[in-house]
């Protein structure tokens, strides 16, 4: 996985950003409250979010023929049907699930606006630092932080939308695997621990495939995305169009080093940039306003003679009505 914050070079004026397409309504919920939510990946618009990497490991089991292993032949197969119970609470596996925050590398997208944000009235990109971290915030029904185990937040990185590059990857996961299973063994002890290793390695070198994996038909939207492997008593549920959605709340990171926090720092939201429409000057004085109710404040700037933001907003420059 790439960090963006080294990674994301671009000349387009919006300071290496990762950018959040959203409706207004949320977006007065994530200003108000400091909250972006991750949701559960099962529930993403991608039908095959996740899966499509499985499909490339197949294959690239497949092409070895009788060189792959047939120990390792149906787990290799079912794999990414056991790392989906991760998802949810099951006596086959570990007590943890995975949820995914999306952006774009593009503040002003016309694909996006269309796709995420809506057109019936006002919508929002949100642009947030890759740099800064972020904390889960825990429910107020768990304080006492007692979690079972350990929950990471990736950093922010890219999808890969190229086959031919999923299909190496894999290739190269999957002759990483059959190495290791044939790597010598004198001793009995030796044996068990390269077996150890084997399926030690699976979860290393597929899992990351998985997560960066996309269907090339999104390629237009330029994703950035983080990952949440988090413990399951951190989830919290709403309702949306495939059911009633798990998520995690991320918040700002406050001074200490714990990835779950227990009340809602400010997000590290730099610009925020109106969708294409007609004349924005109410709506955009309205929205500083409304950031600088919550915490997000603004100033004057006596070296330039106006006023300093912590949050700049803009409008689109797409002529789209």
């Amino acid at each position: 996985m790439t960090d963006l914050g080294d990674a994301v070079k671009r000349n387009d004026g919006d300071d290496n950003l990762v950018w959040h397409y959203t409706s207004g309504a949320a977006l007065k919920e994530i200003v108000t409250k400091h909250e972006l939510w991750a949701s559960n990946t099962a529930f993403m618009n991608d039908s095959r979010e996740r899966r499509l990497a499985d499909e490339y490991l197949v294959k690239a089991k497949n092409d070895l023929g009788k060189d792959f292993p047939k120990m390792l032949d149906s787990y290799i197969d079912h794999v990414g049907d056991w790392y989906d119970n991760l998802r949810f609470s099951s006596p086959h596996a570990p007590d943890g699930t995975r949820y995914l925050l999306s952006a774009s590398k593009r503040g002003d997208s016309l694909t996006m606006w269309r796709g995420y944000a809506g057109t019936d009235e006002v919508s929002y990109a949100i642009g947030i630092d890759p740099t800064a971290p972020l904390s889960i915030l825990a429910p107020p029904t768990d304080k006492q932080m007692n979690h079972r185990r350990k929950s990471d937040i990736s950093p922010w990185f890219d999808v890969n939308y190229r086959p031919e590059d999923a299909e190496r990857l894999a290739k190269e996961a999957v002759d990483r695997i059959v190495g290791l299973y044939r790597a010598p063994a004198a001793t009995k002890e030796e044996l068990e621990e390269n077996i150890s290793n084997v399926f030690n390695s699976i979860d290393e070198v597929t899992e990351p495939l998985r997560n960066t994996t996309k269907h090339q038909g999104f390629v237009h939207e330029e994703e950035v995305r983080i990952i949440v492997d988090a413990d399951r008593s951190l989830t919290r549920y709403h309702s949306g169009r495939l059911g009633m959605v798990p998520y995690v709340v991320l918040t700002g990171s406050d001074d200490s080093s714990s990835p779950i926090v227990t009340s809602a720092n400010k997000l590290p939201i730099r610009k925020i940039r109106m969708s294409p429409g007609p004349d924005r000057f109410f709506a955009i004085r309205s929205l500083l306003e409304l950031l600088h109710a919550n915490g997000y404040n603004y100033g004057h700037d006596q070296s330039e003679g106006g006023y300093s933001y912590d949050v700049e907003v803009l409008a689109s420059e797409i002529p789209f009505r």
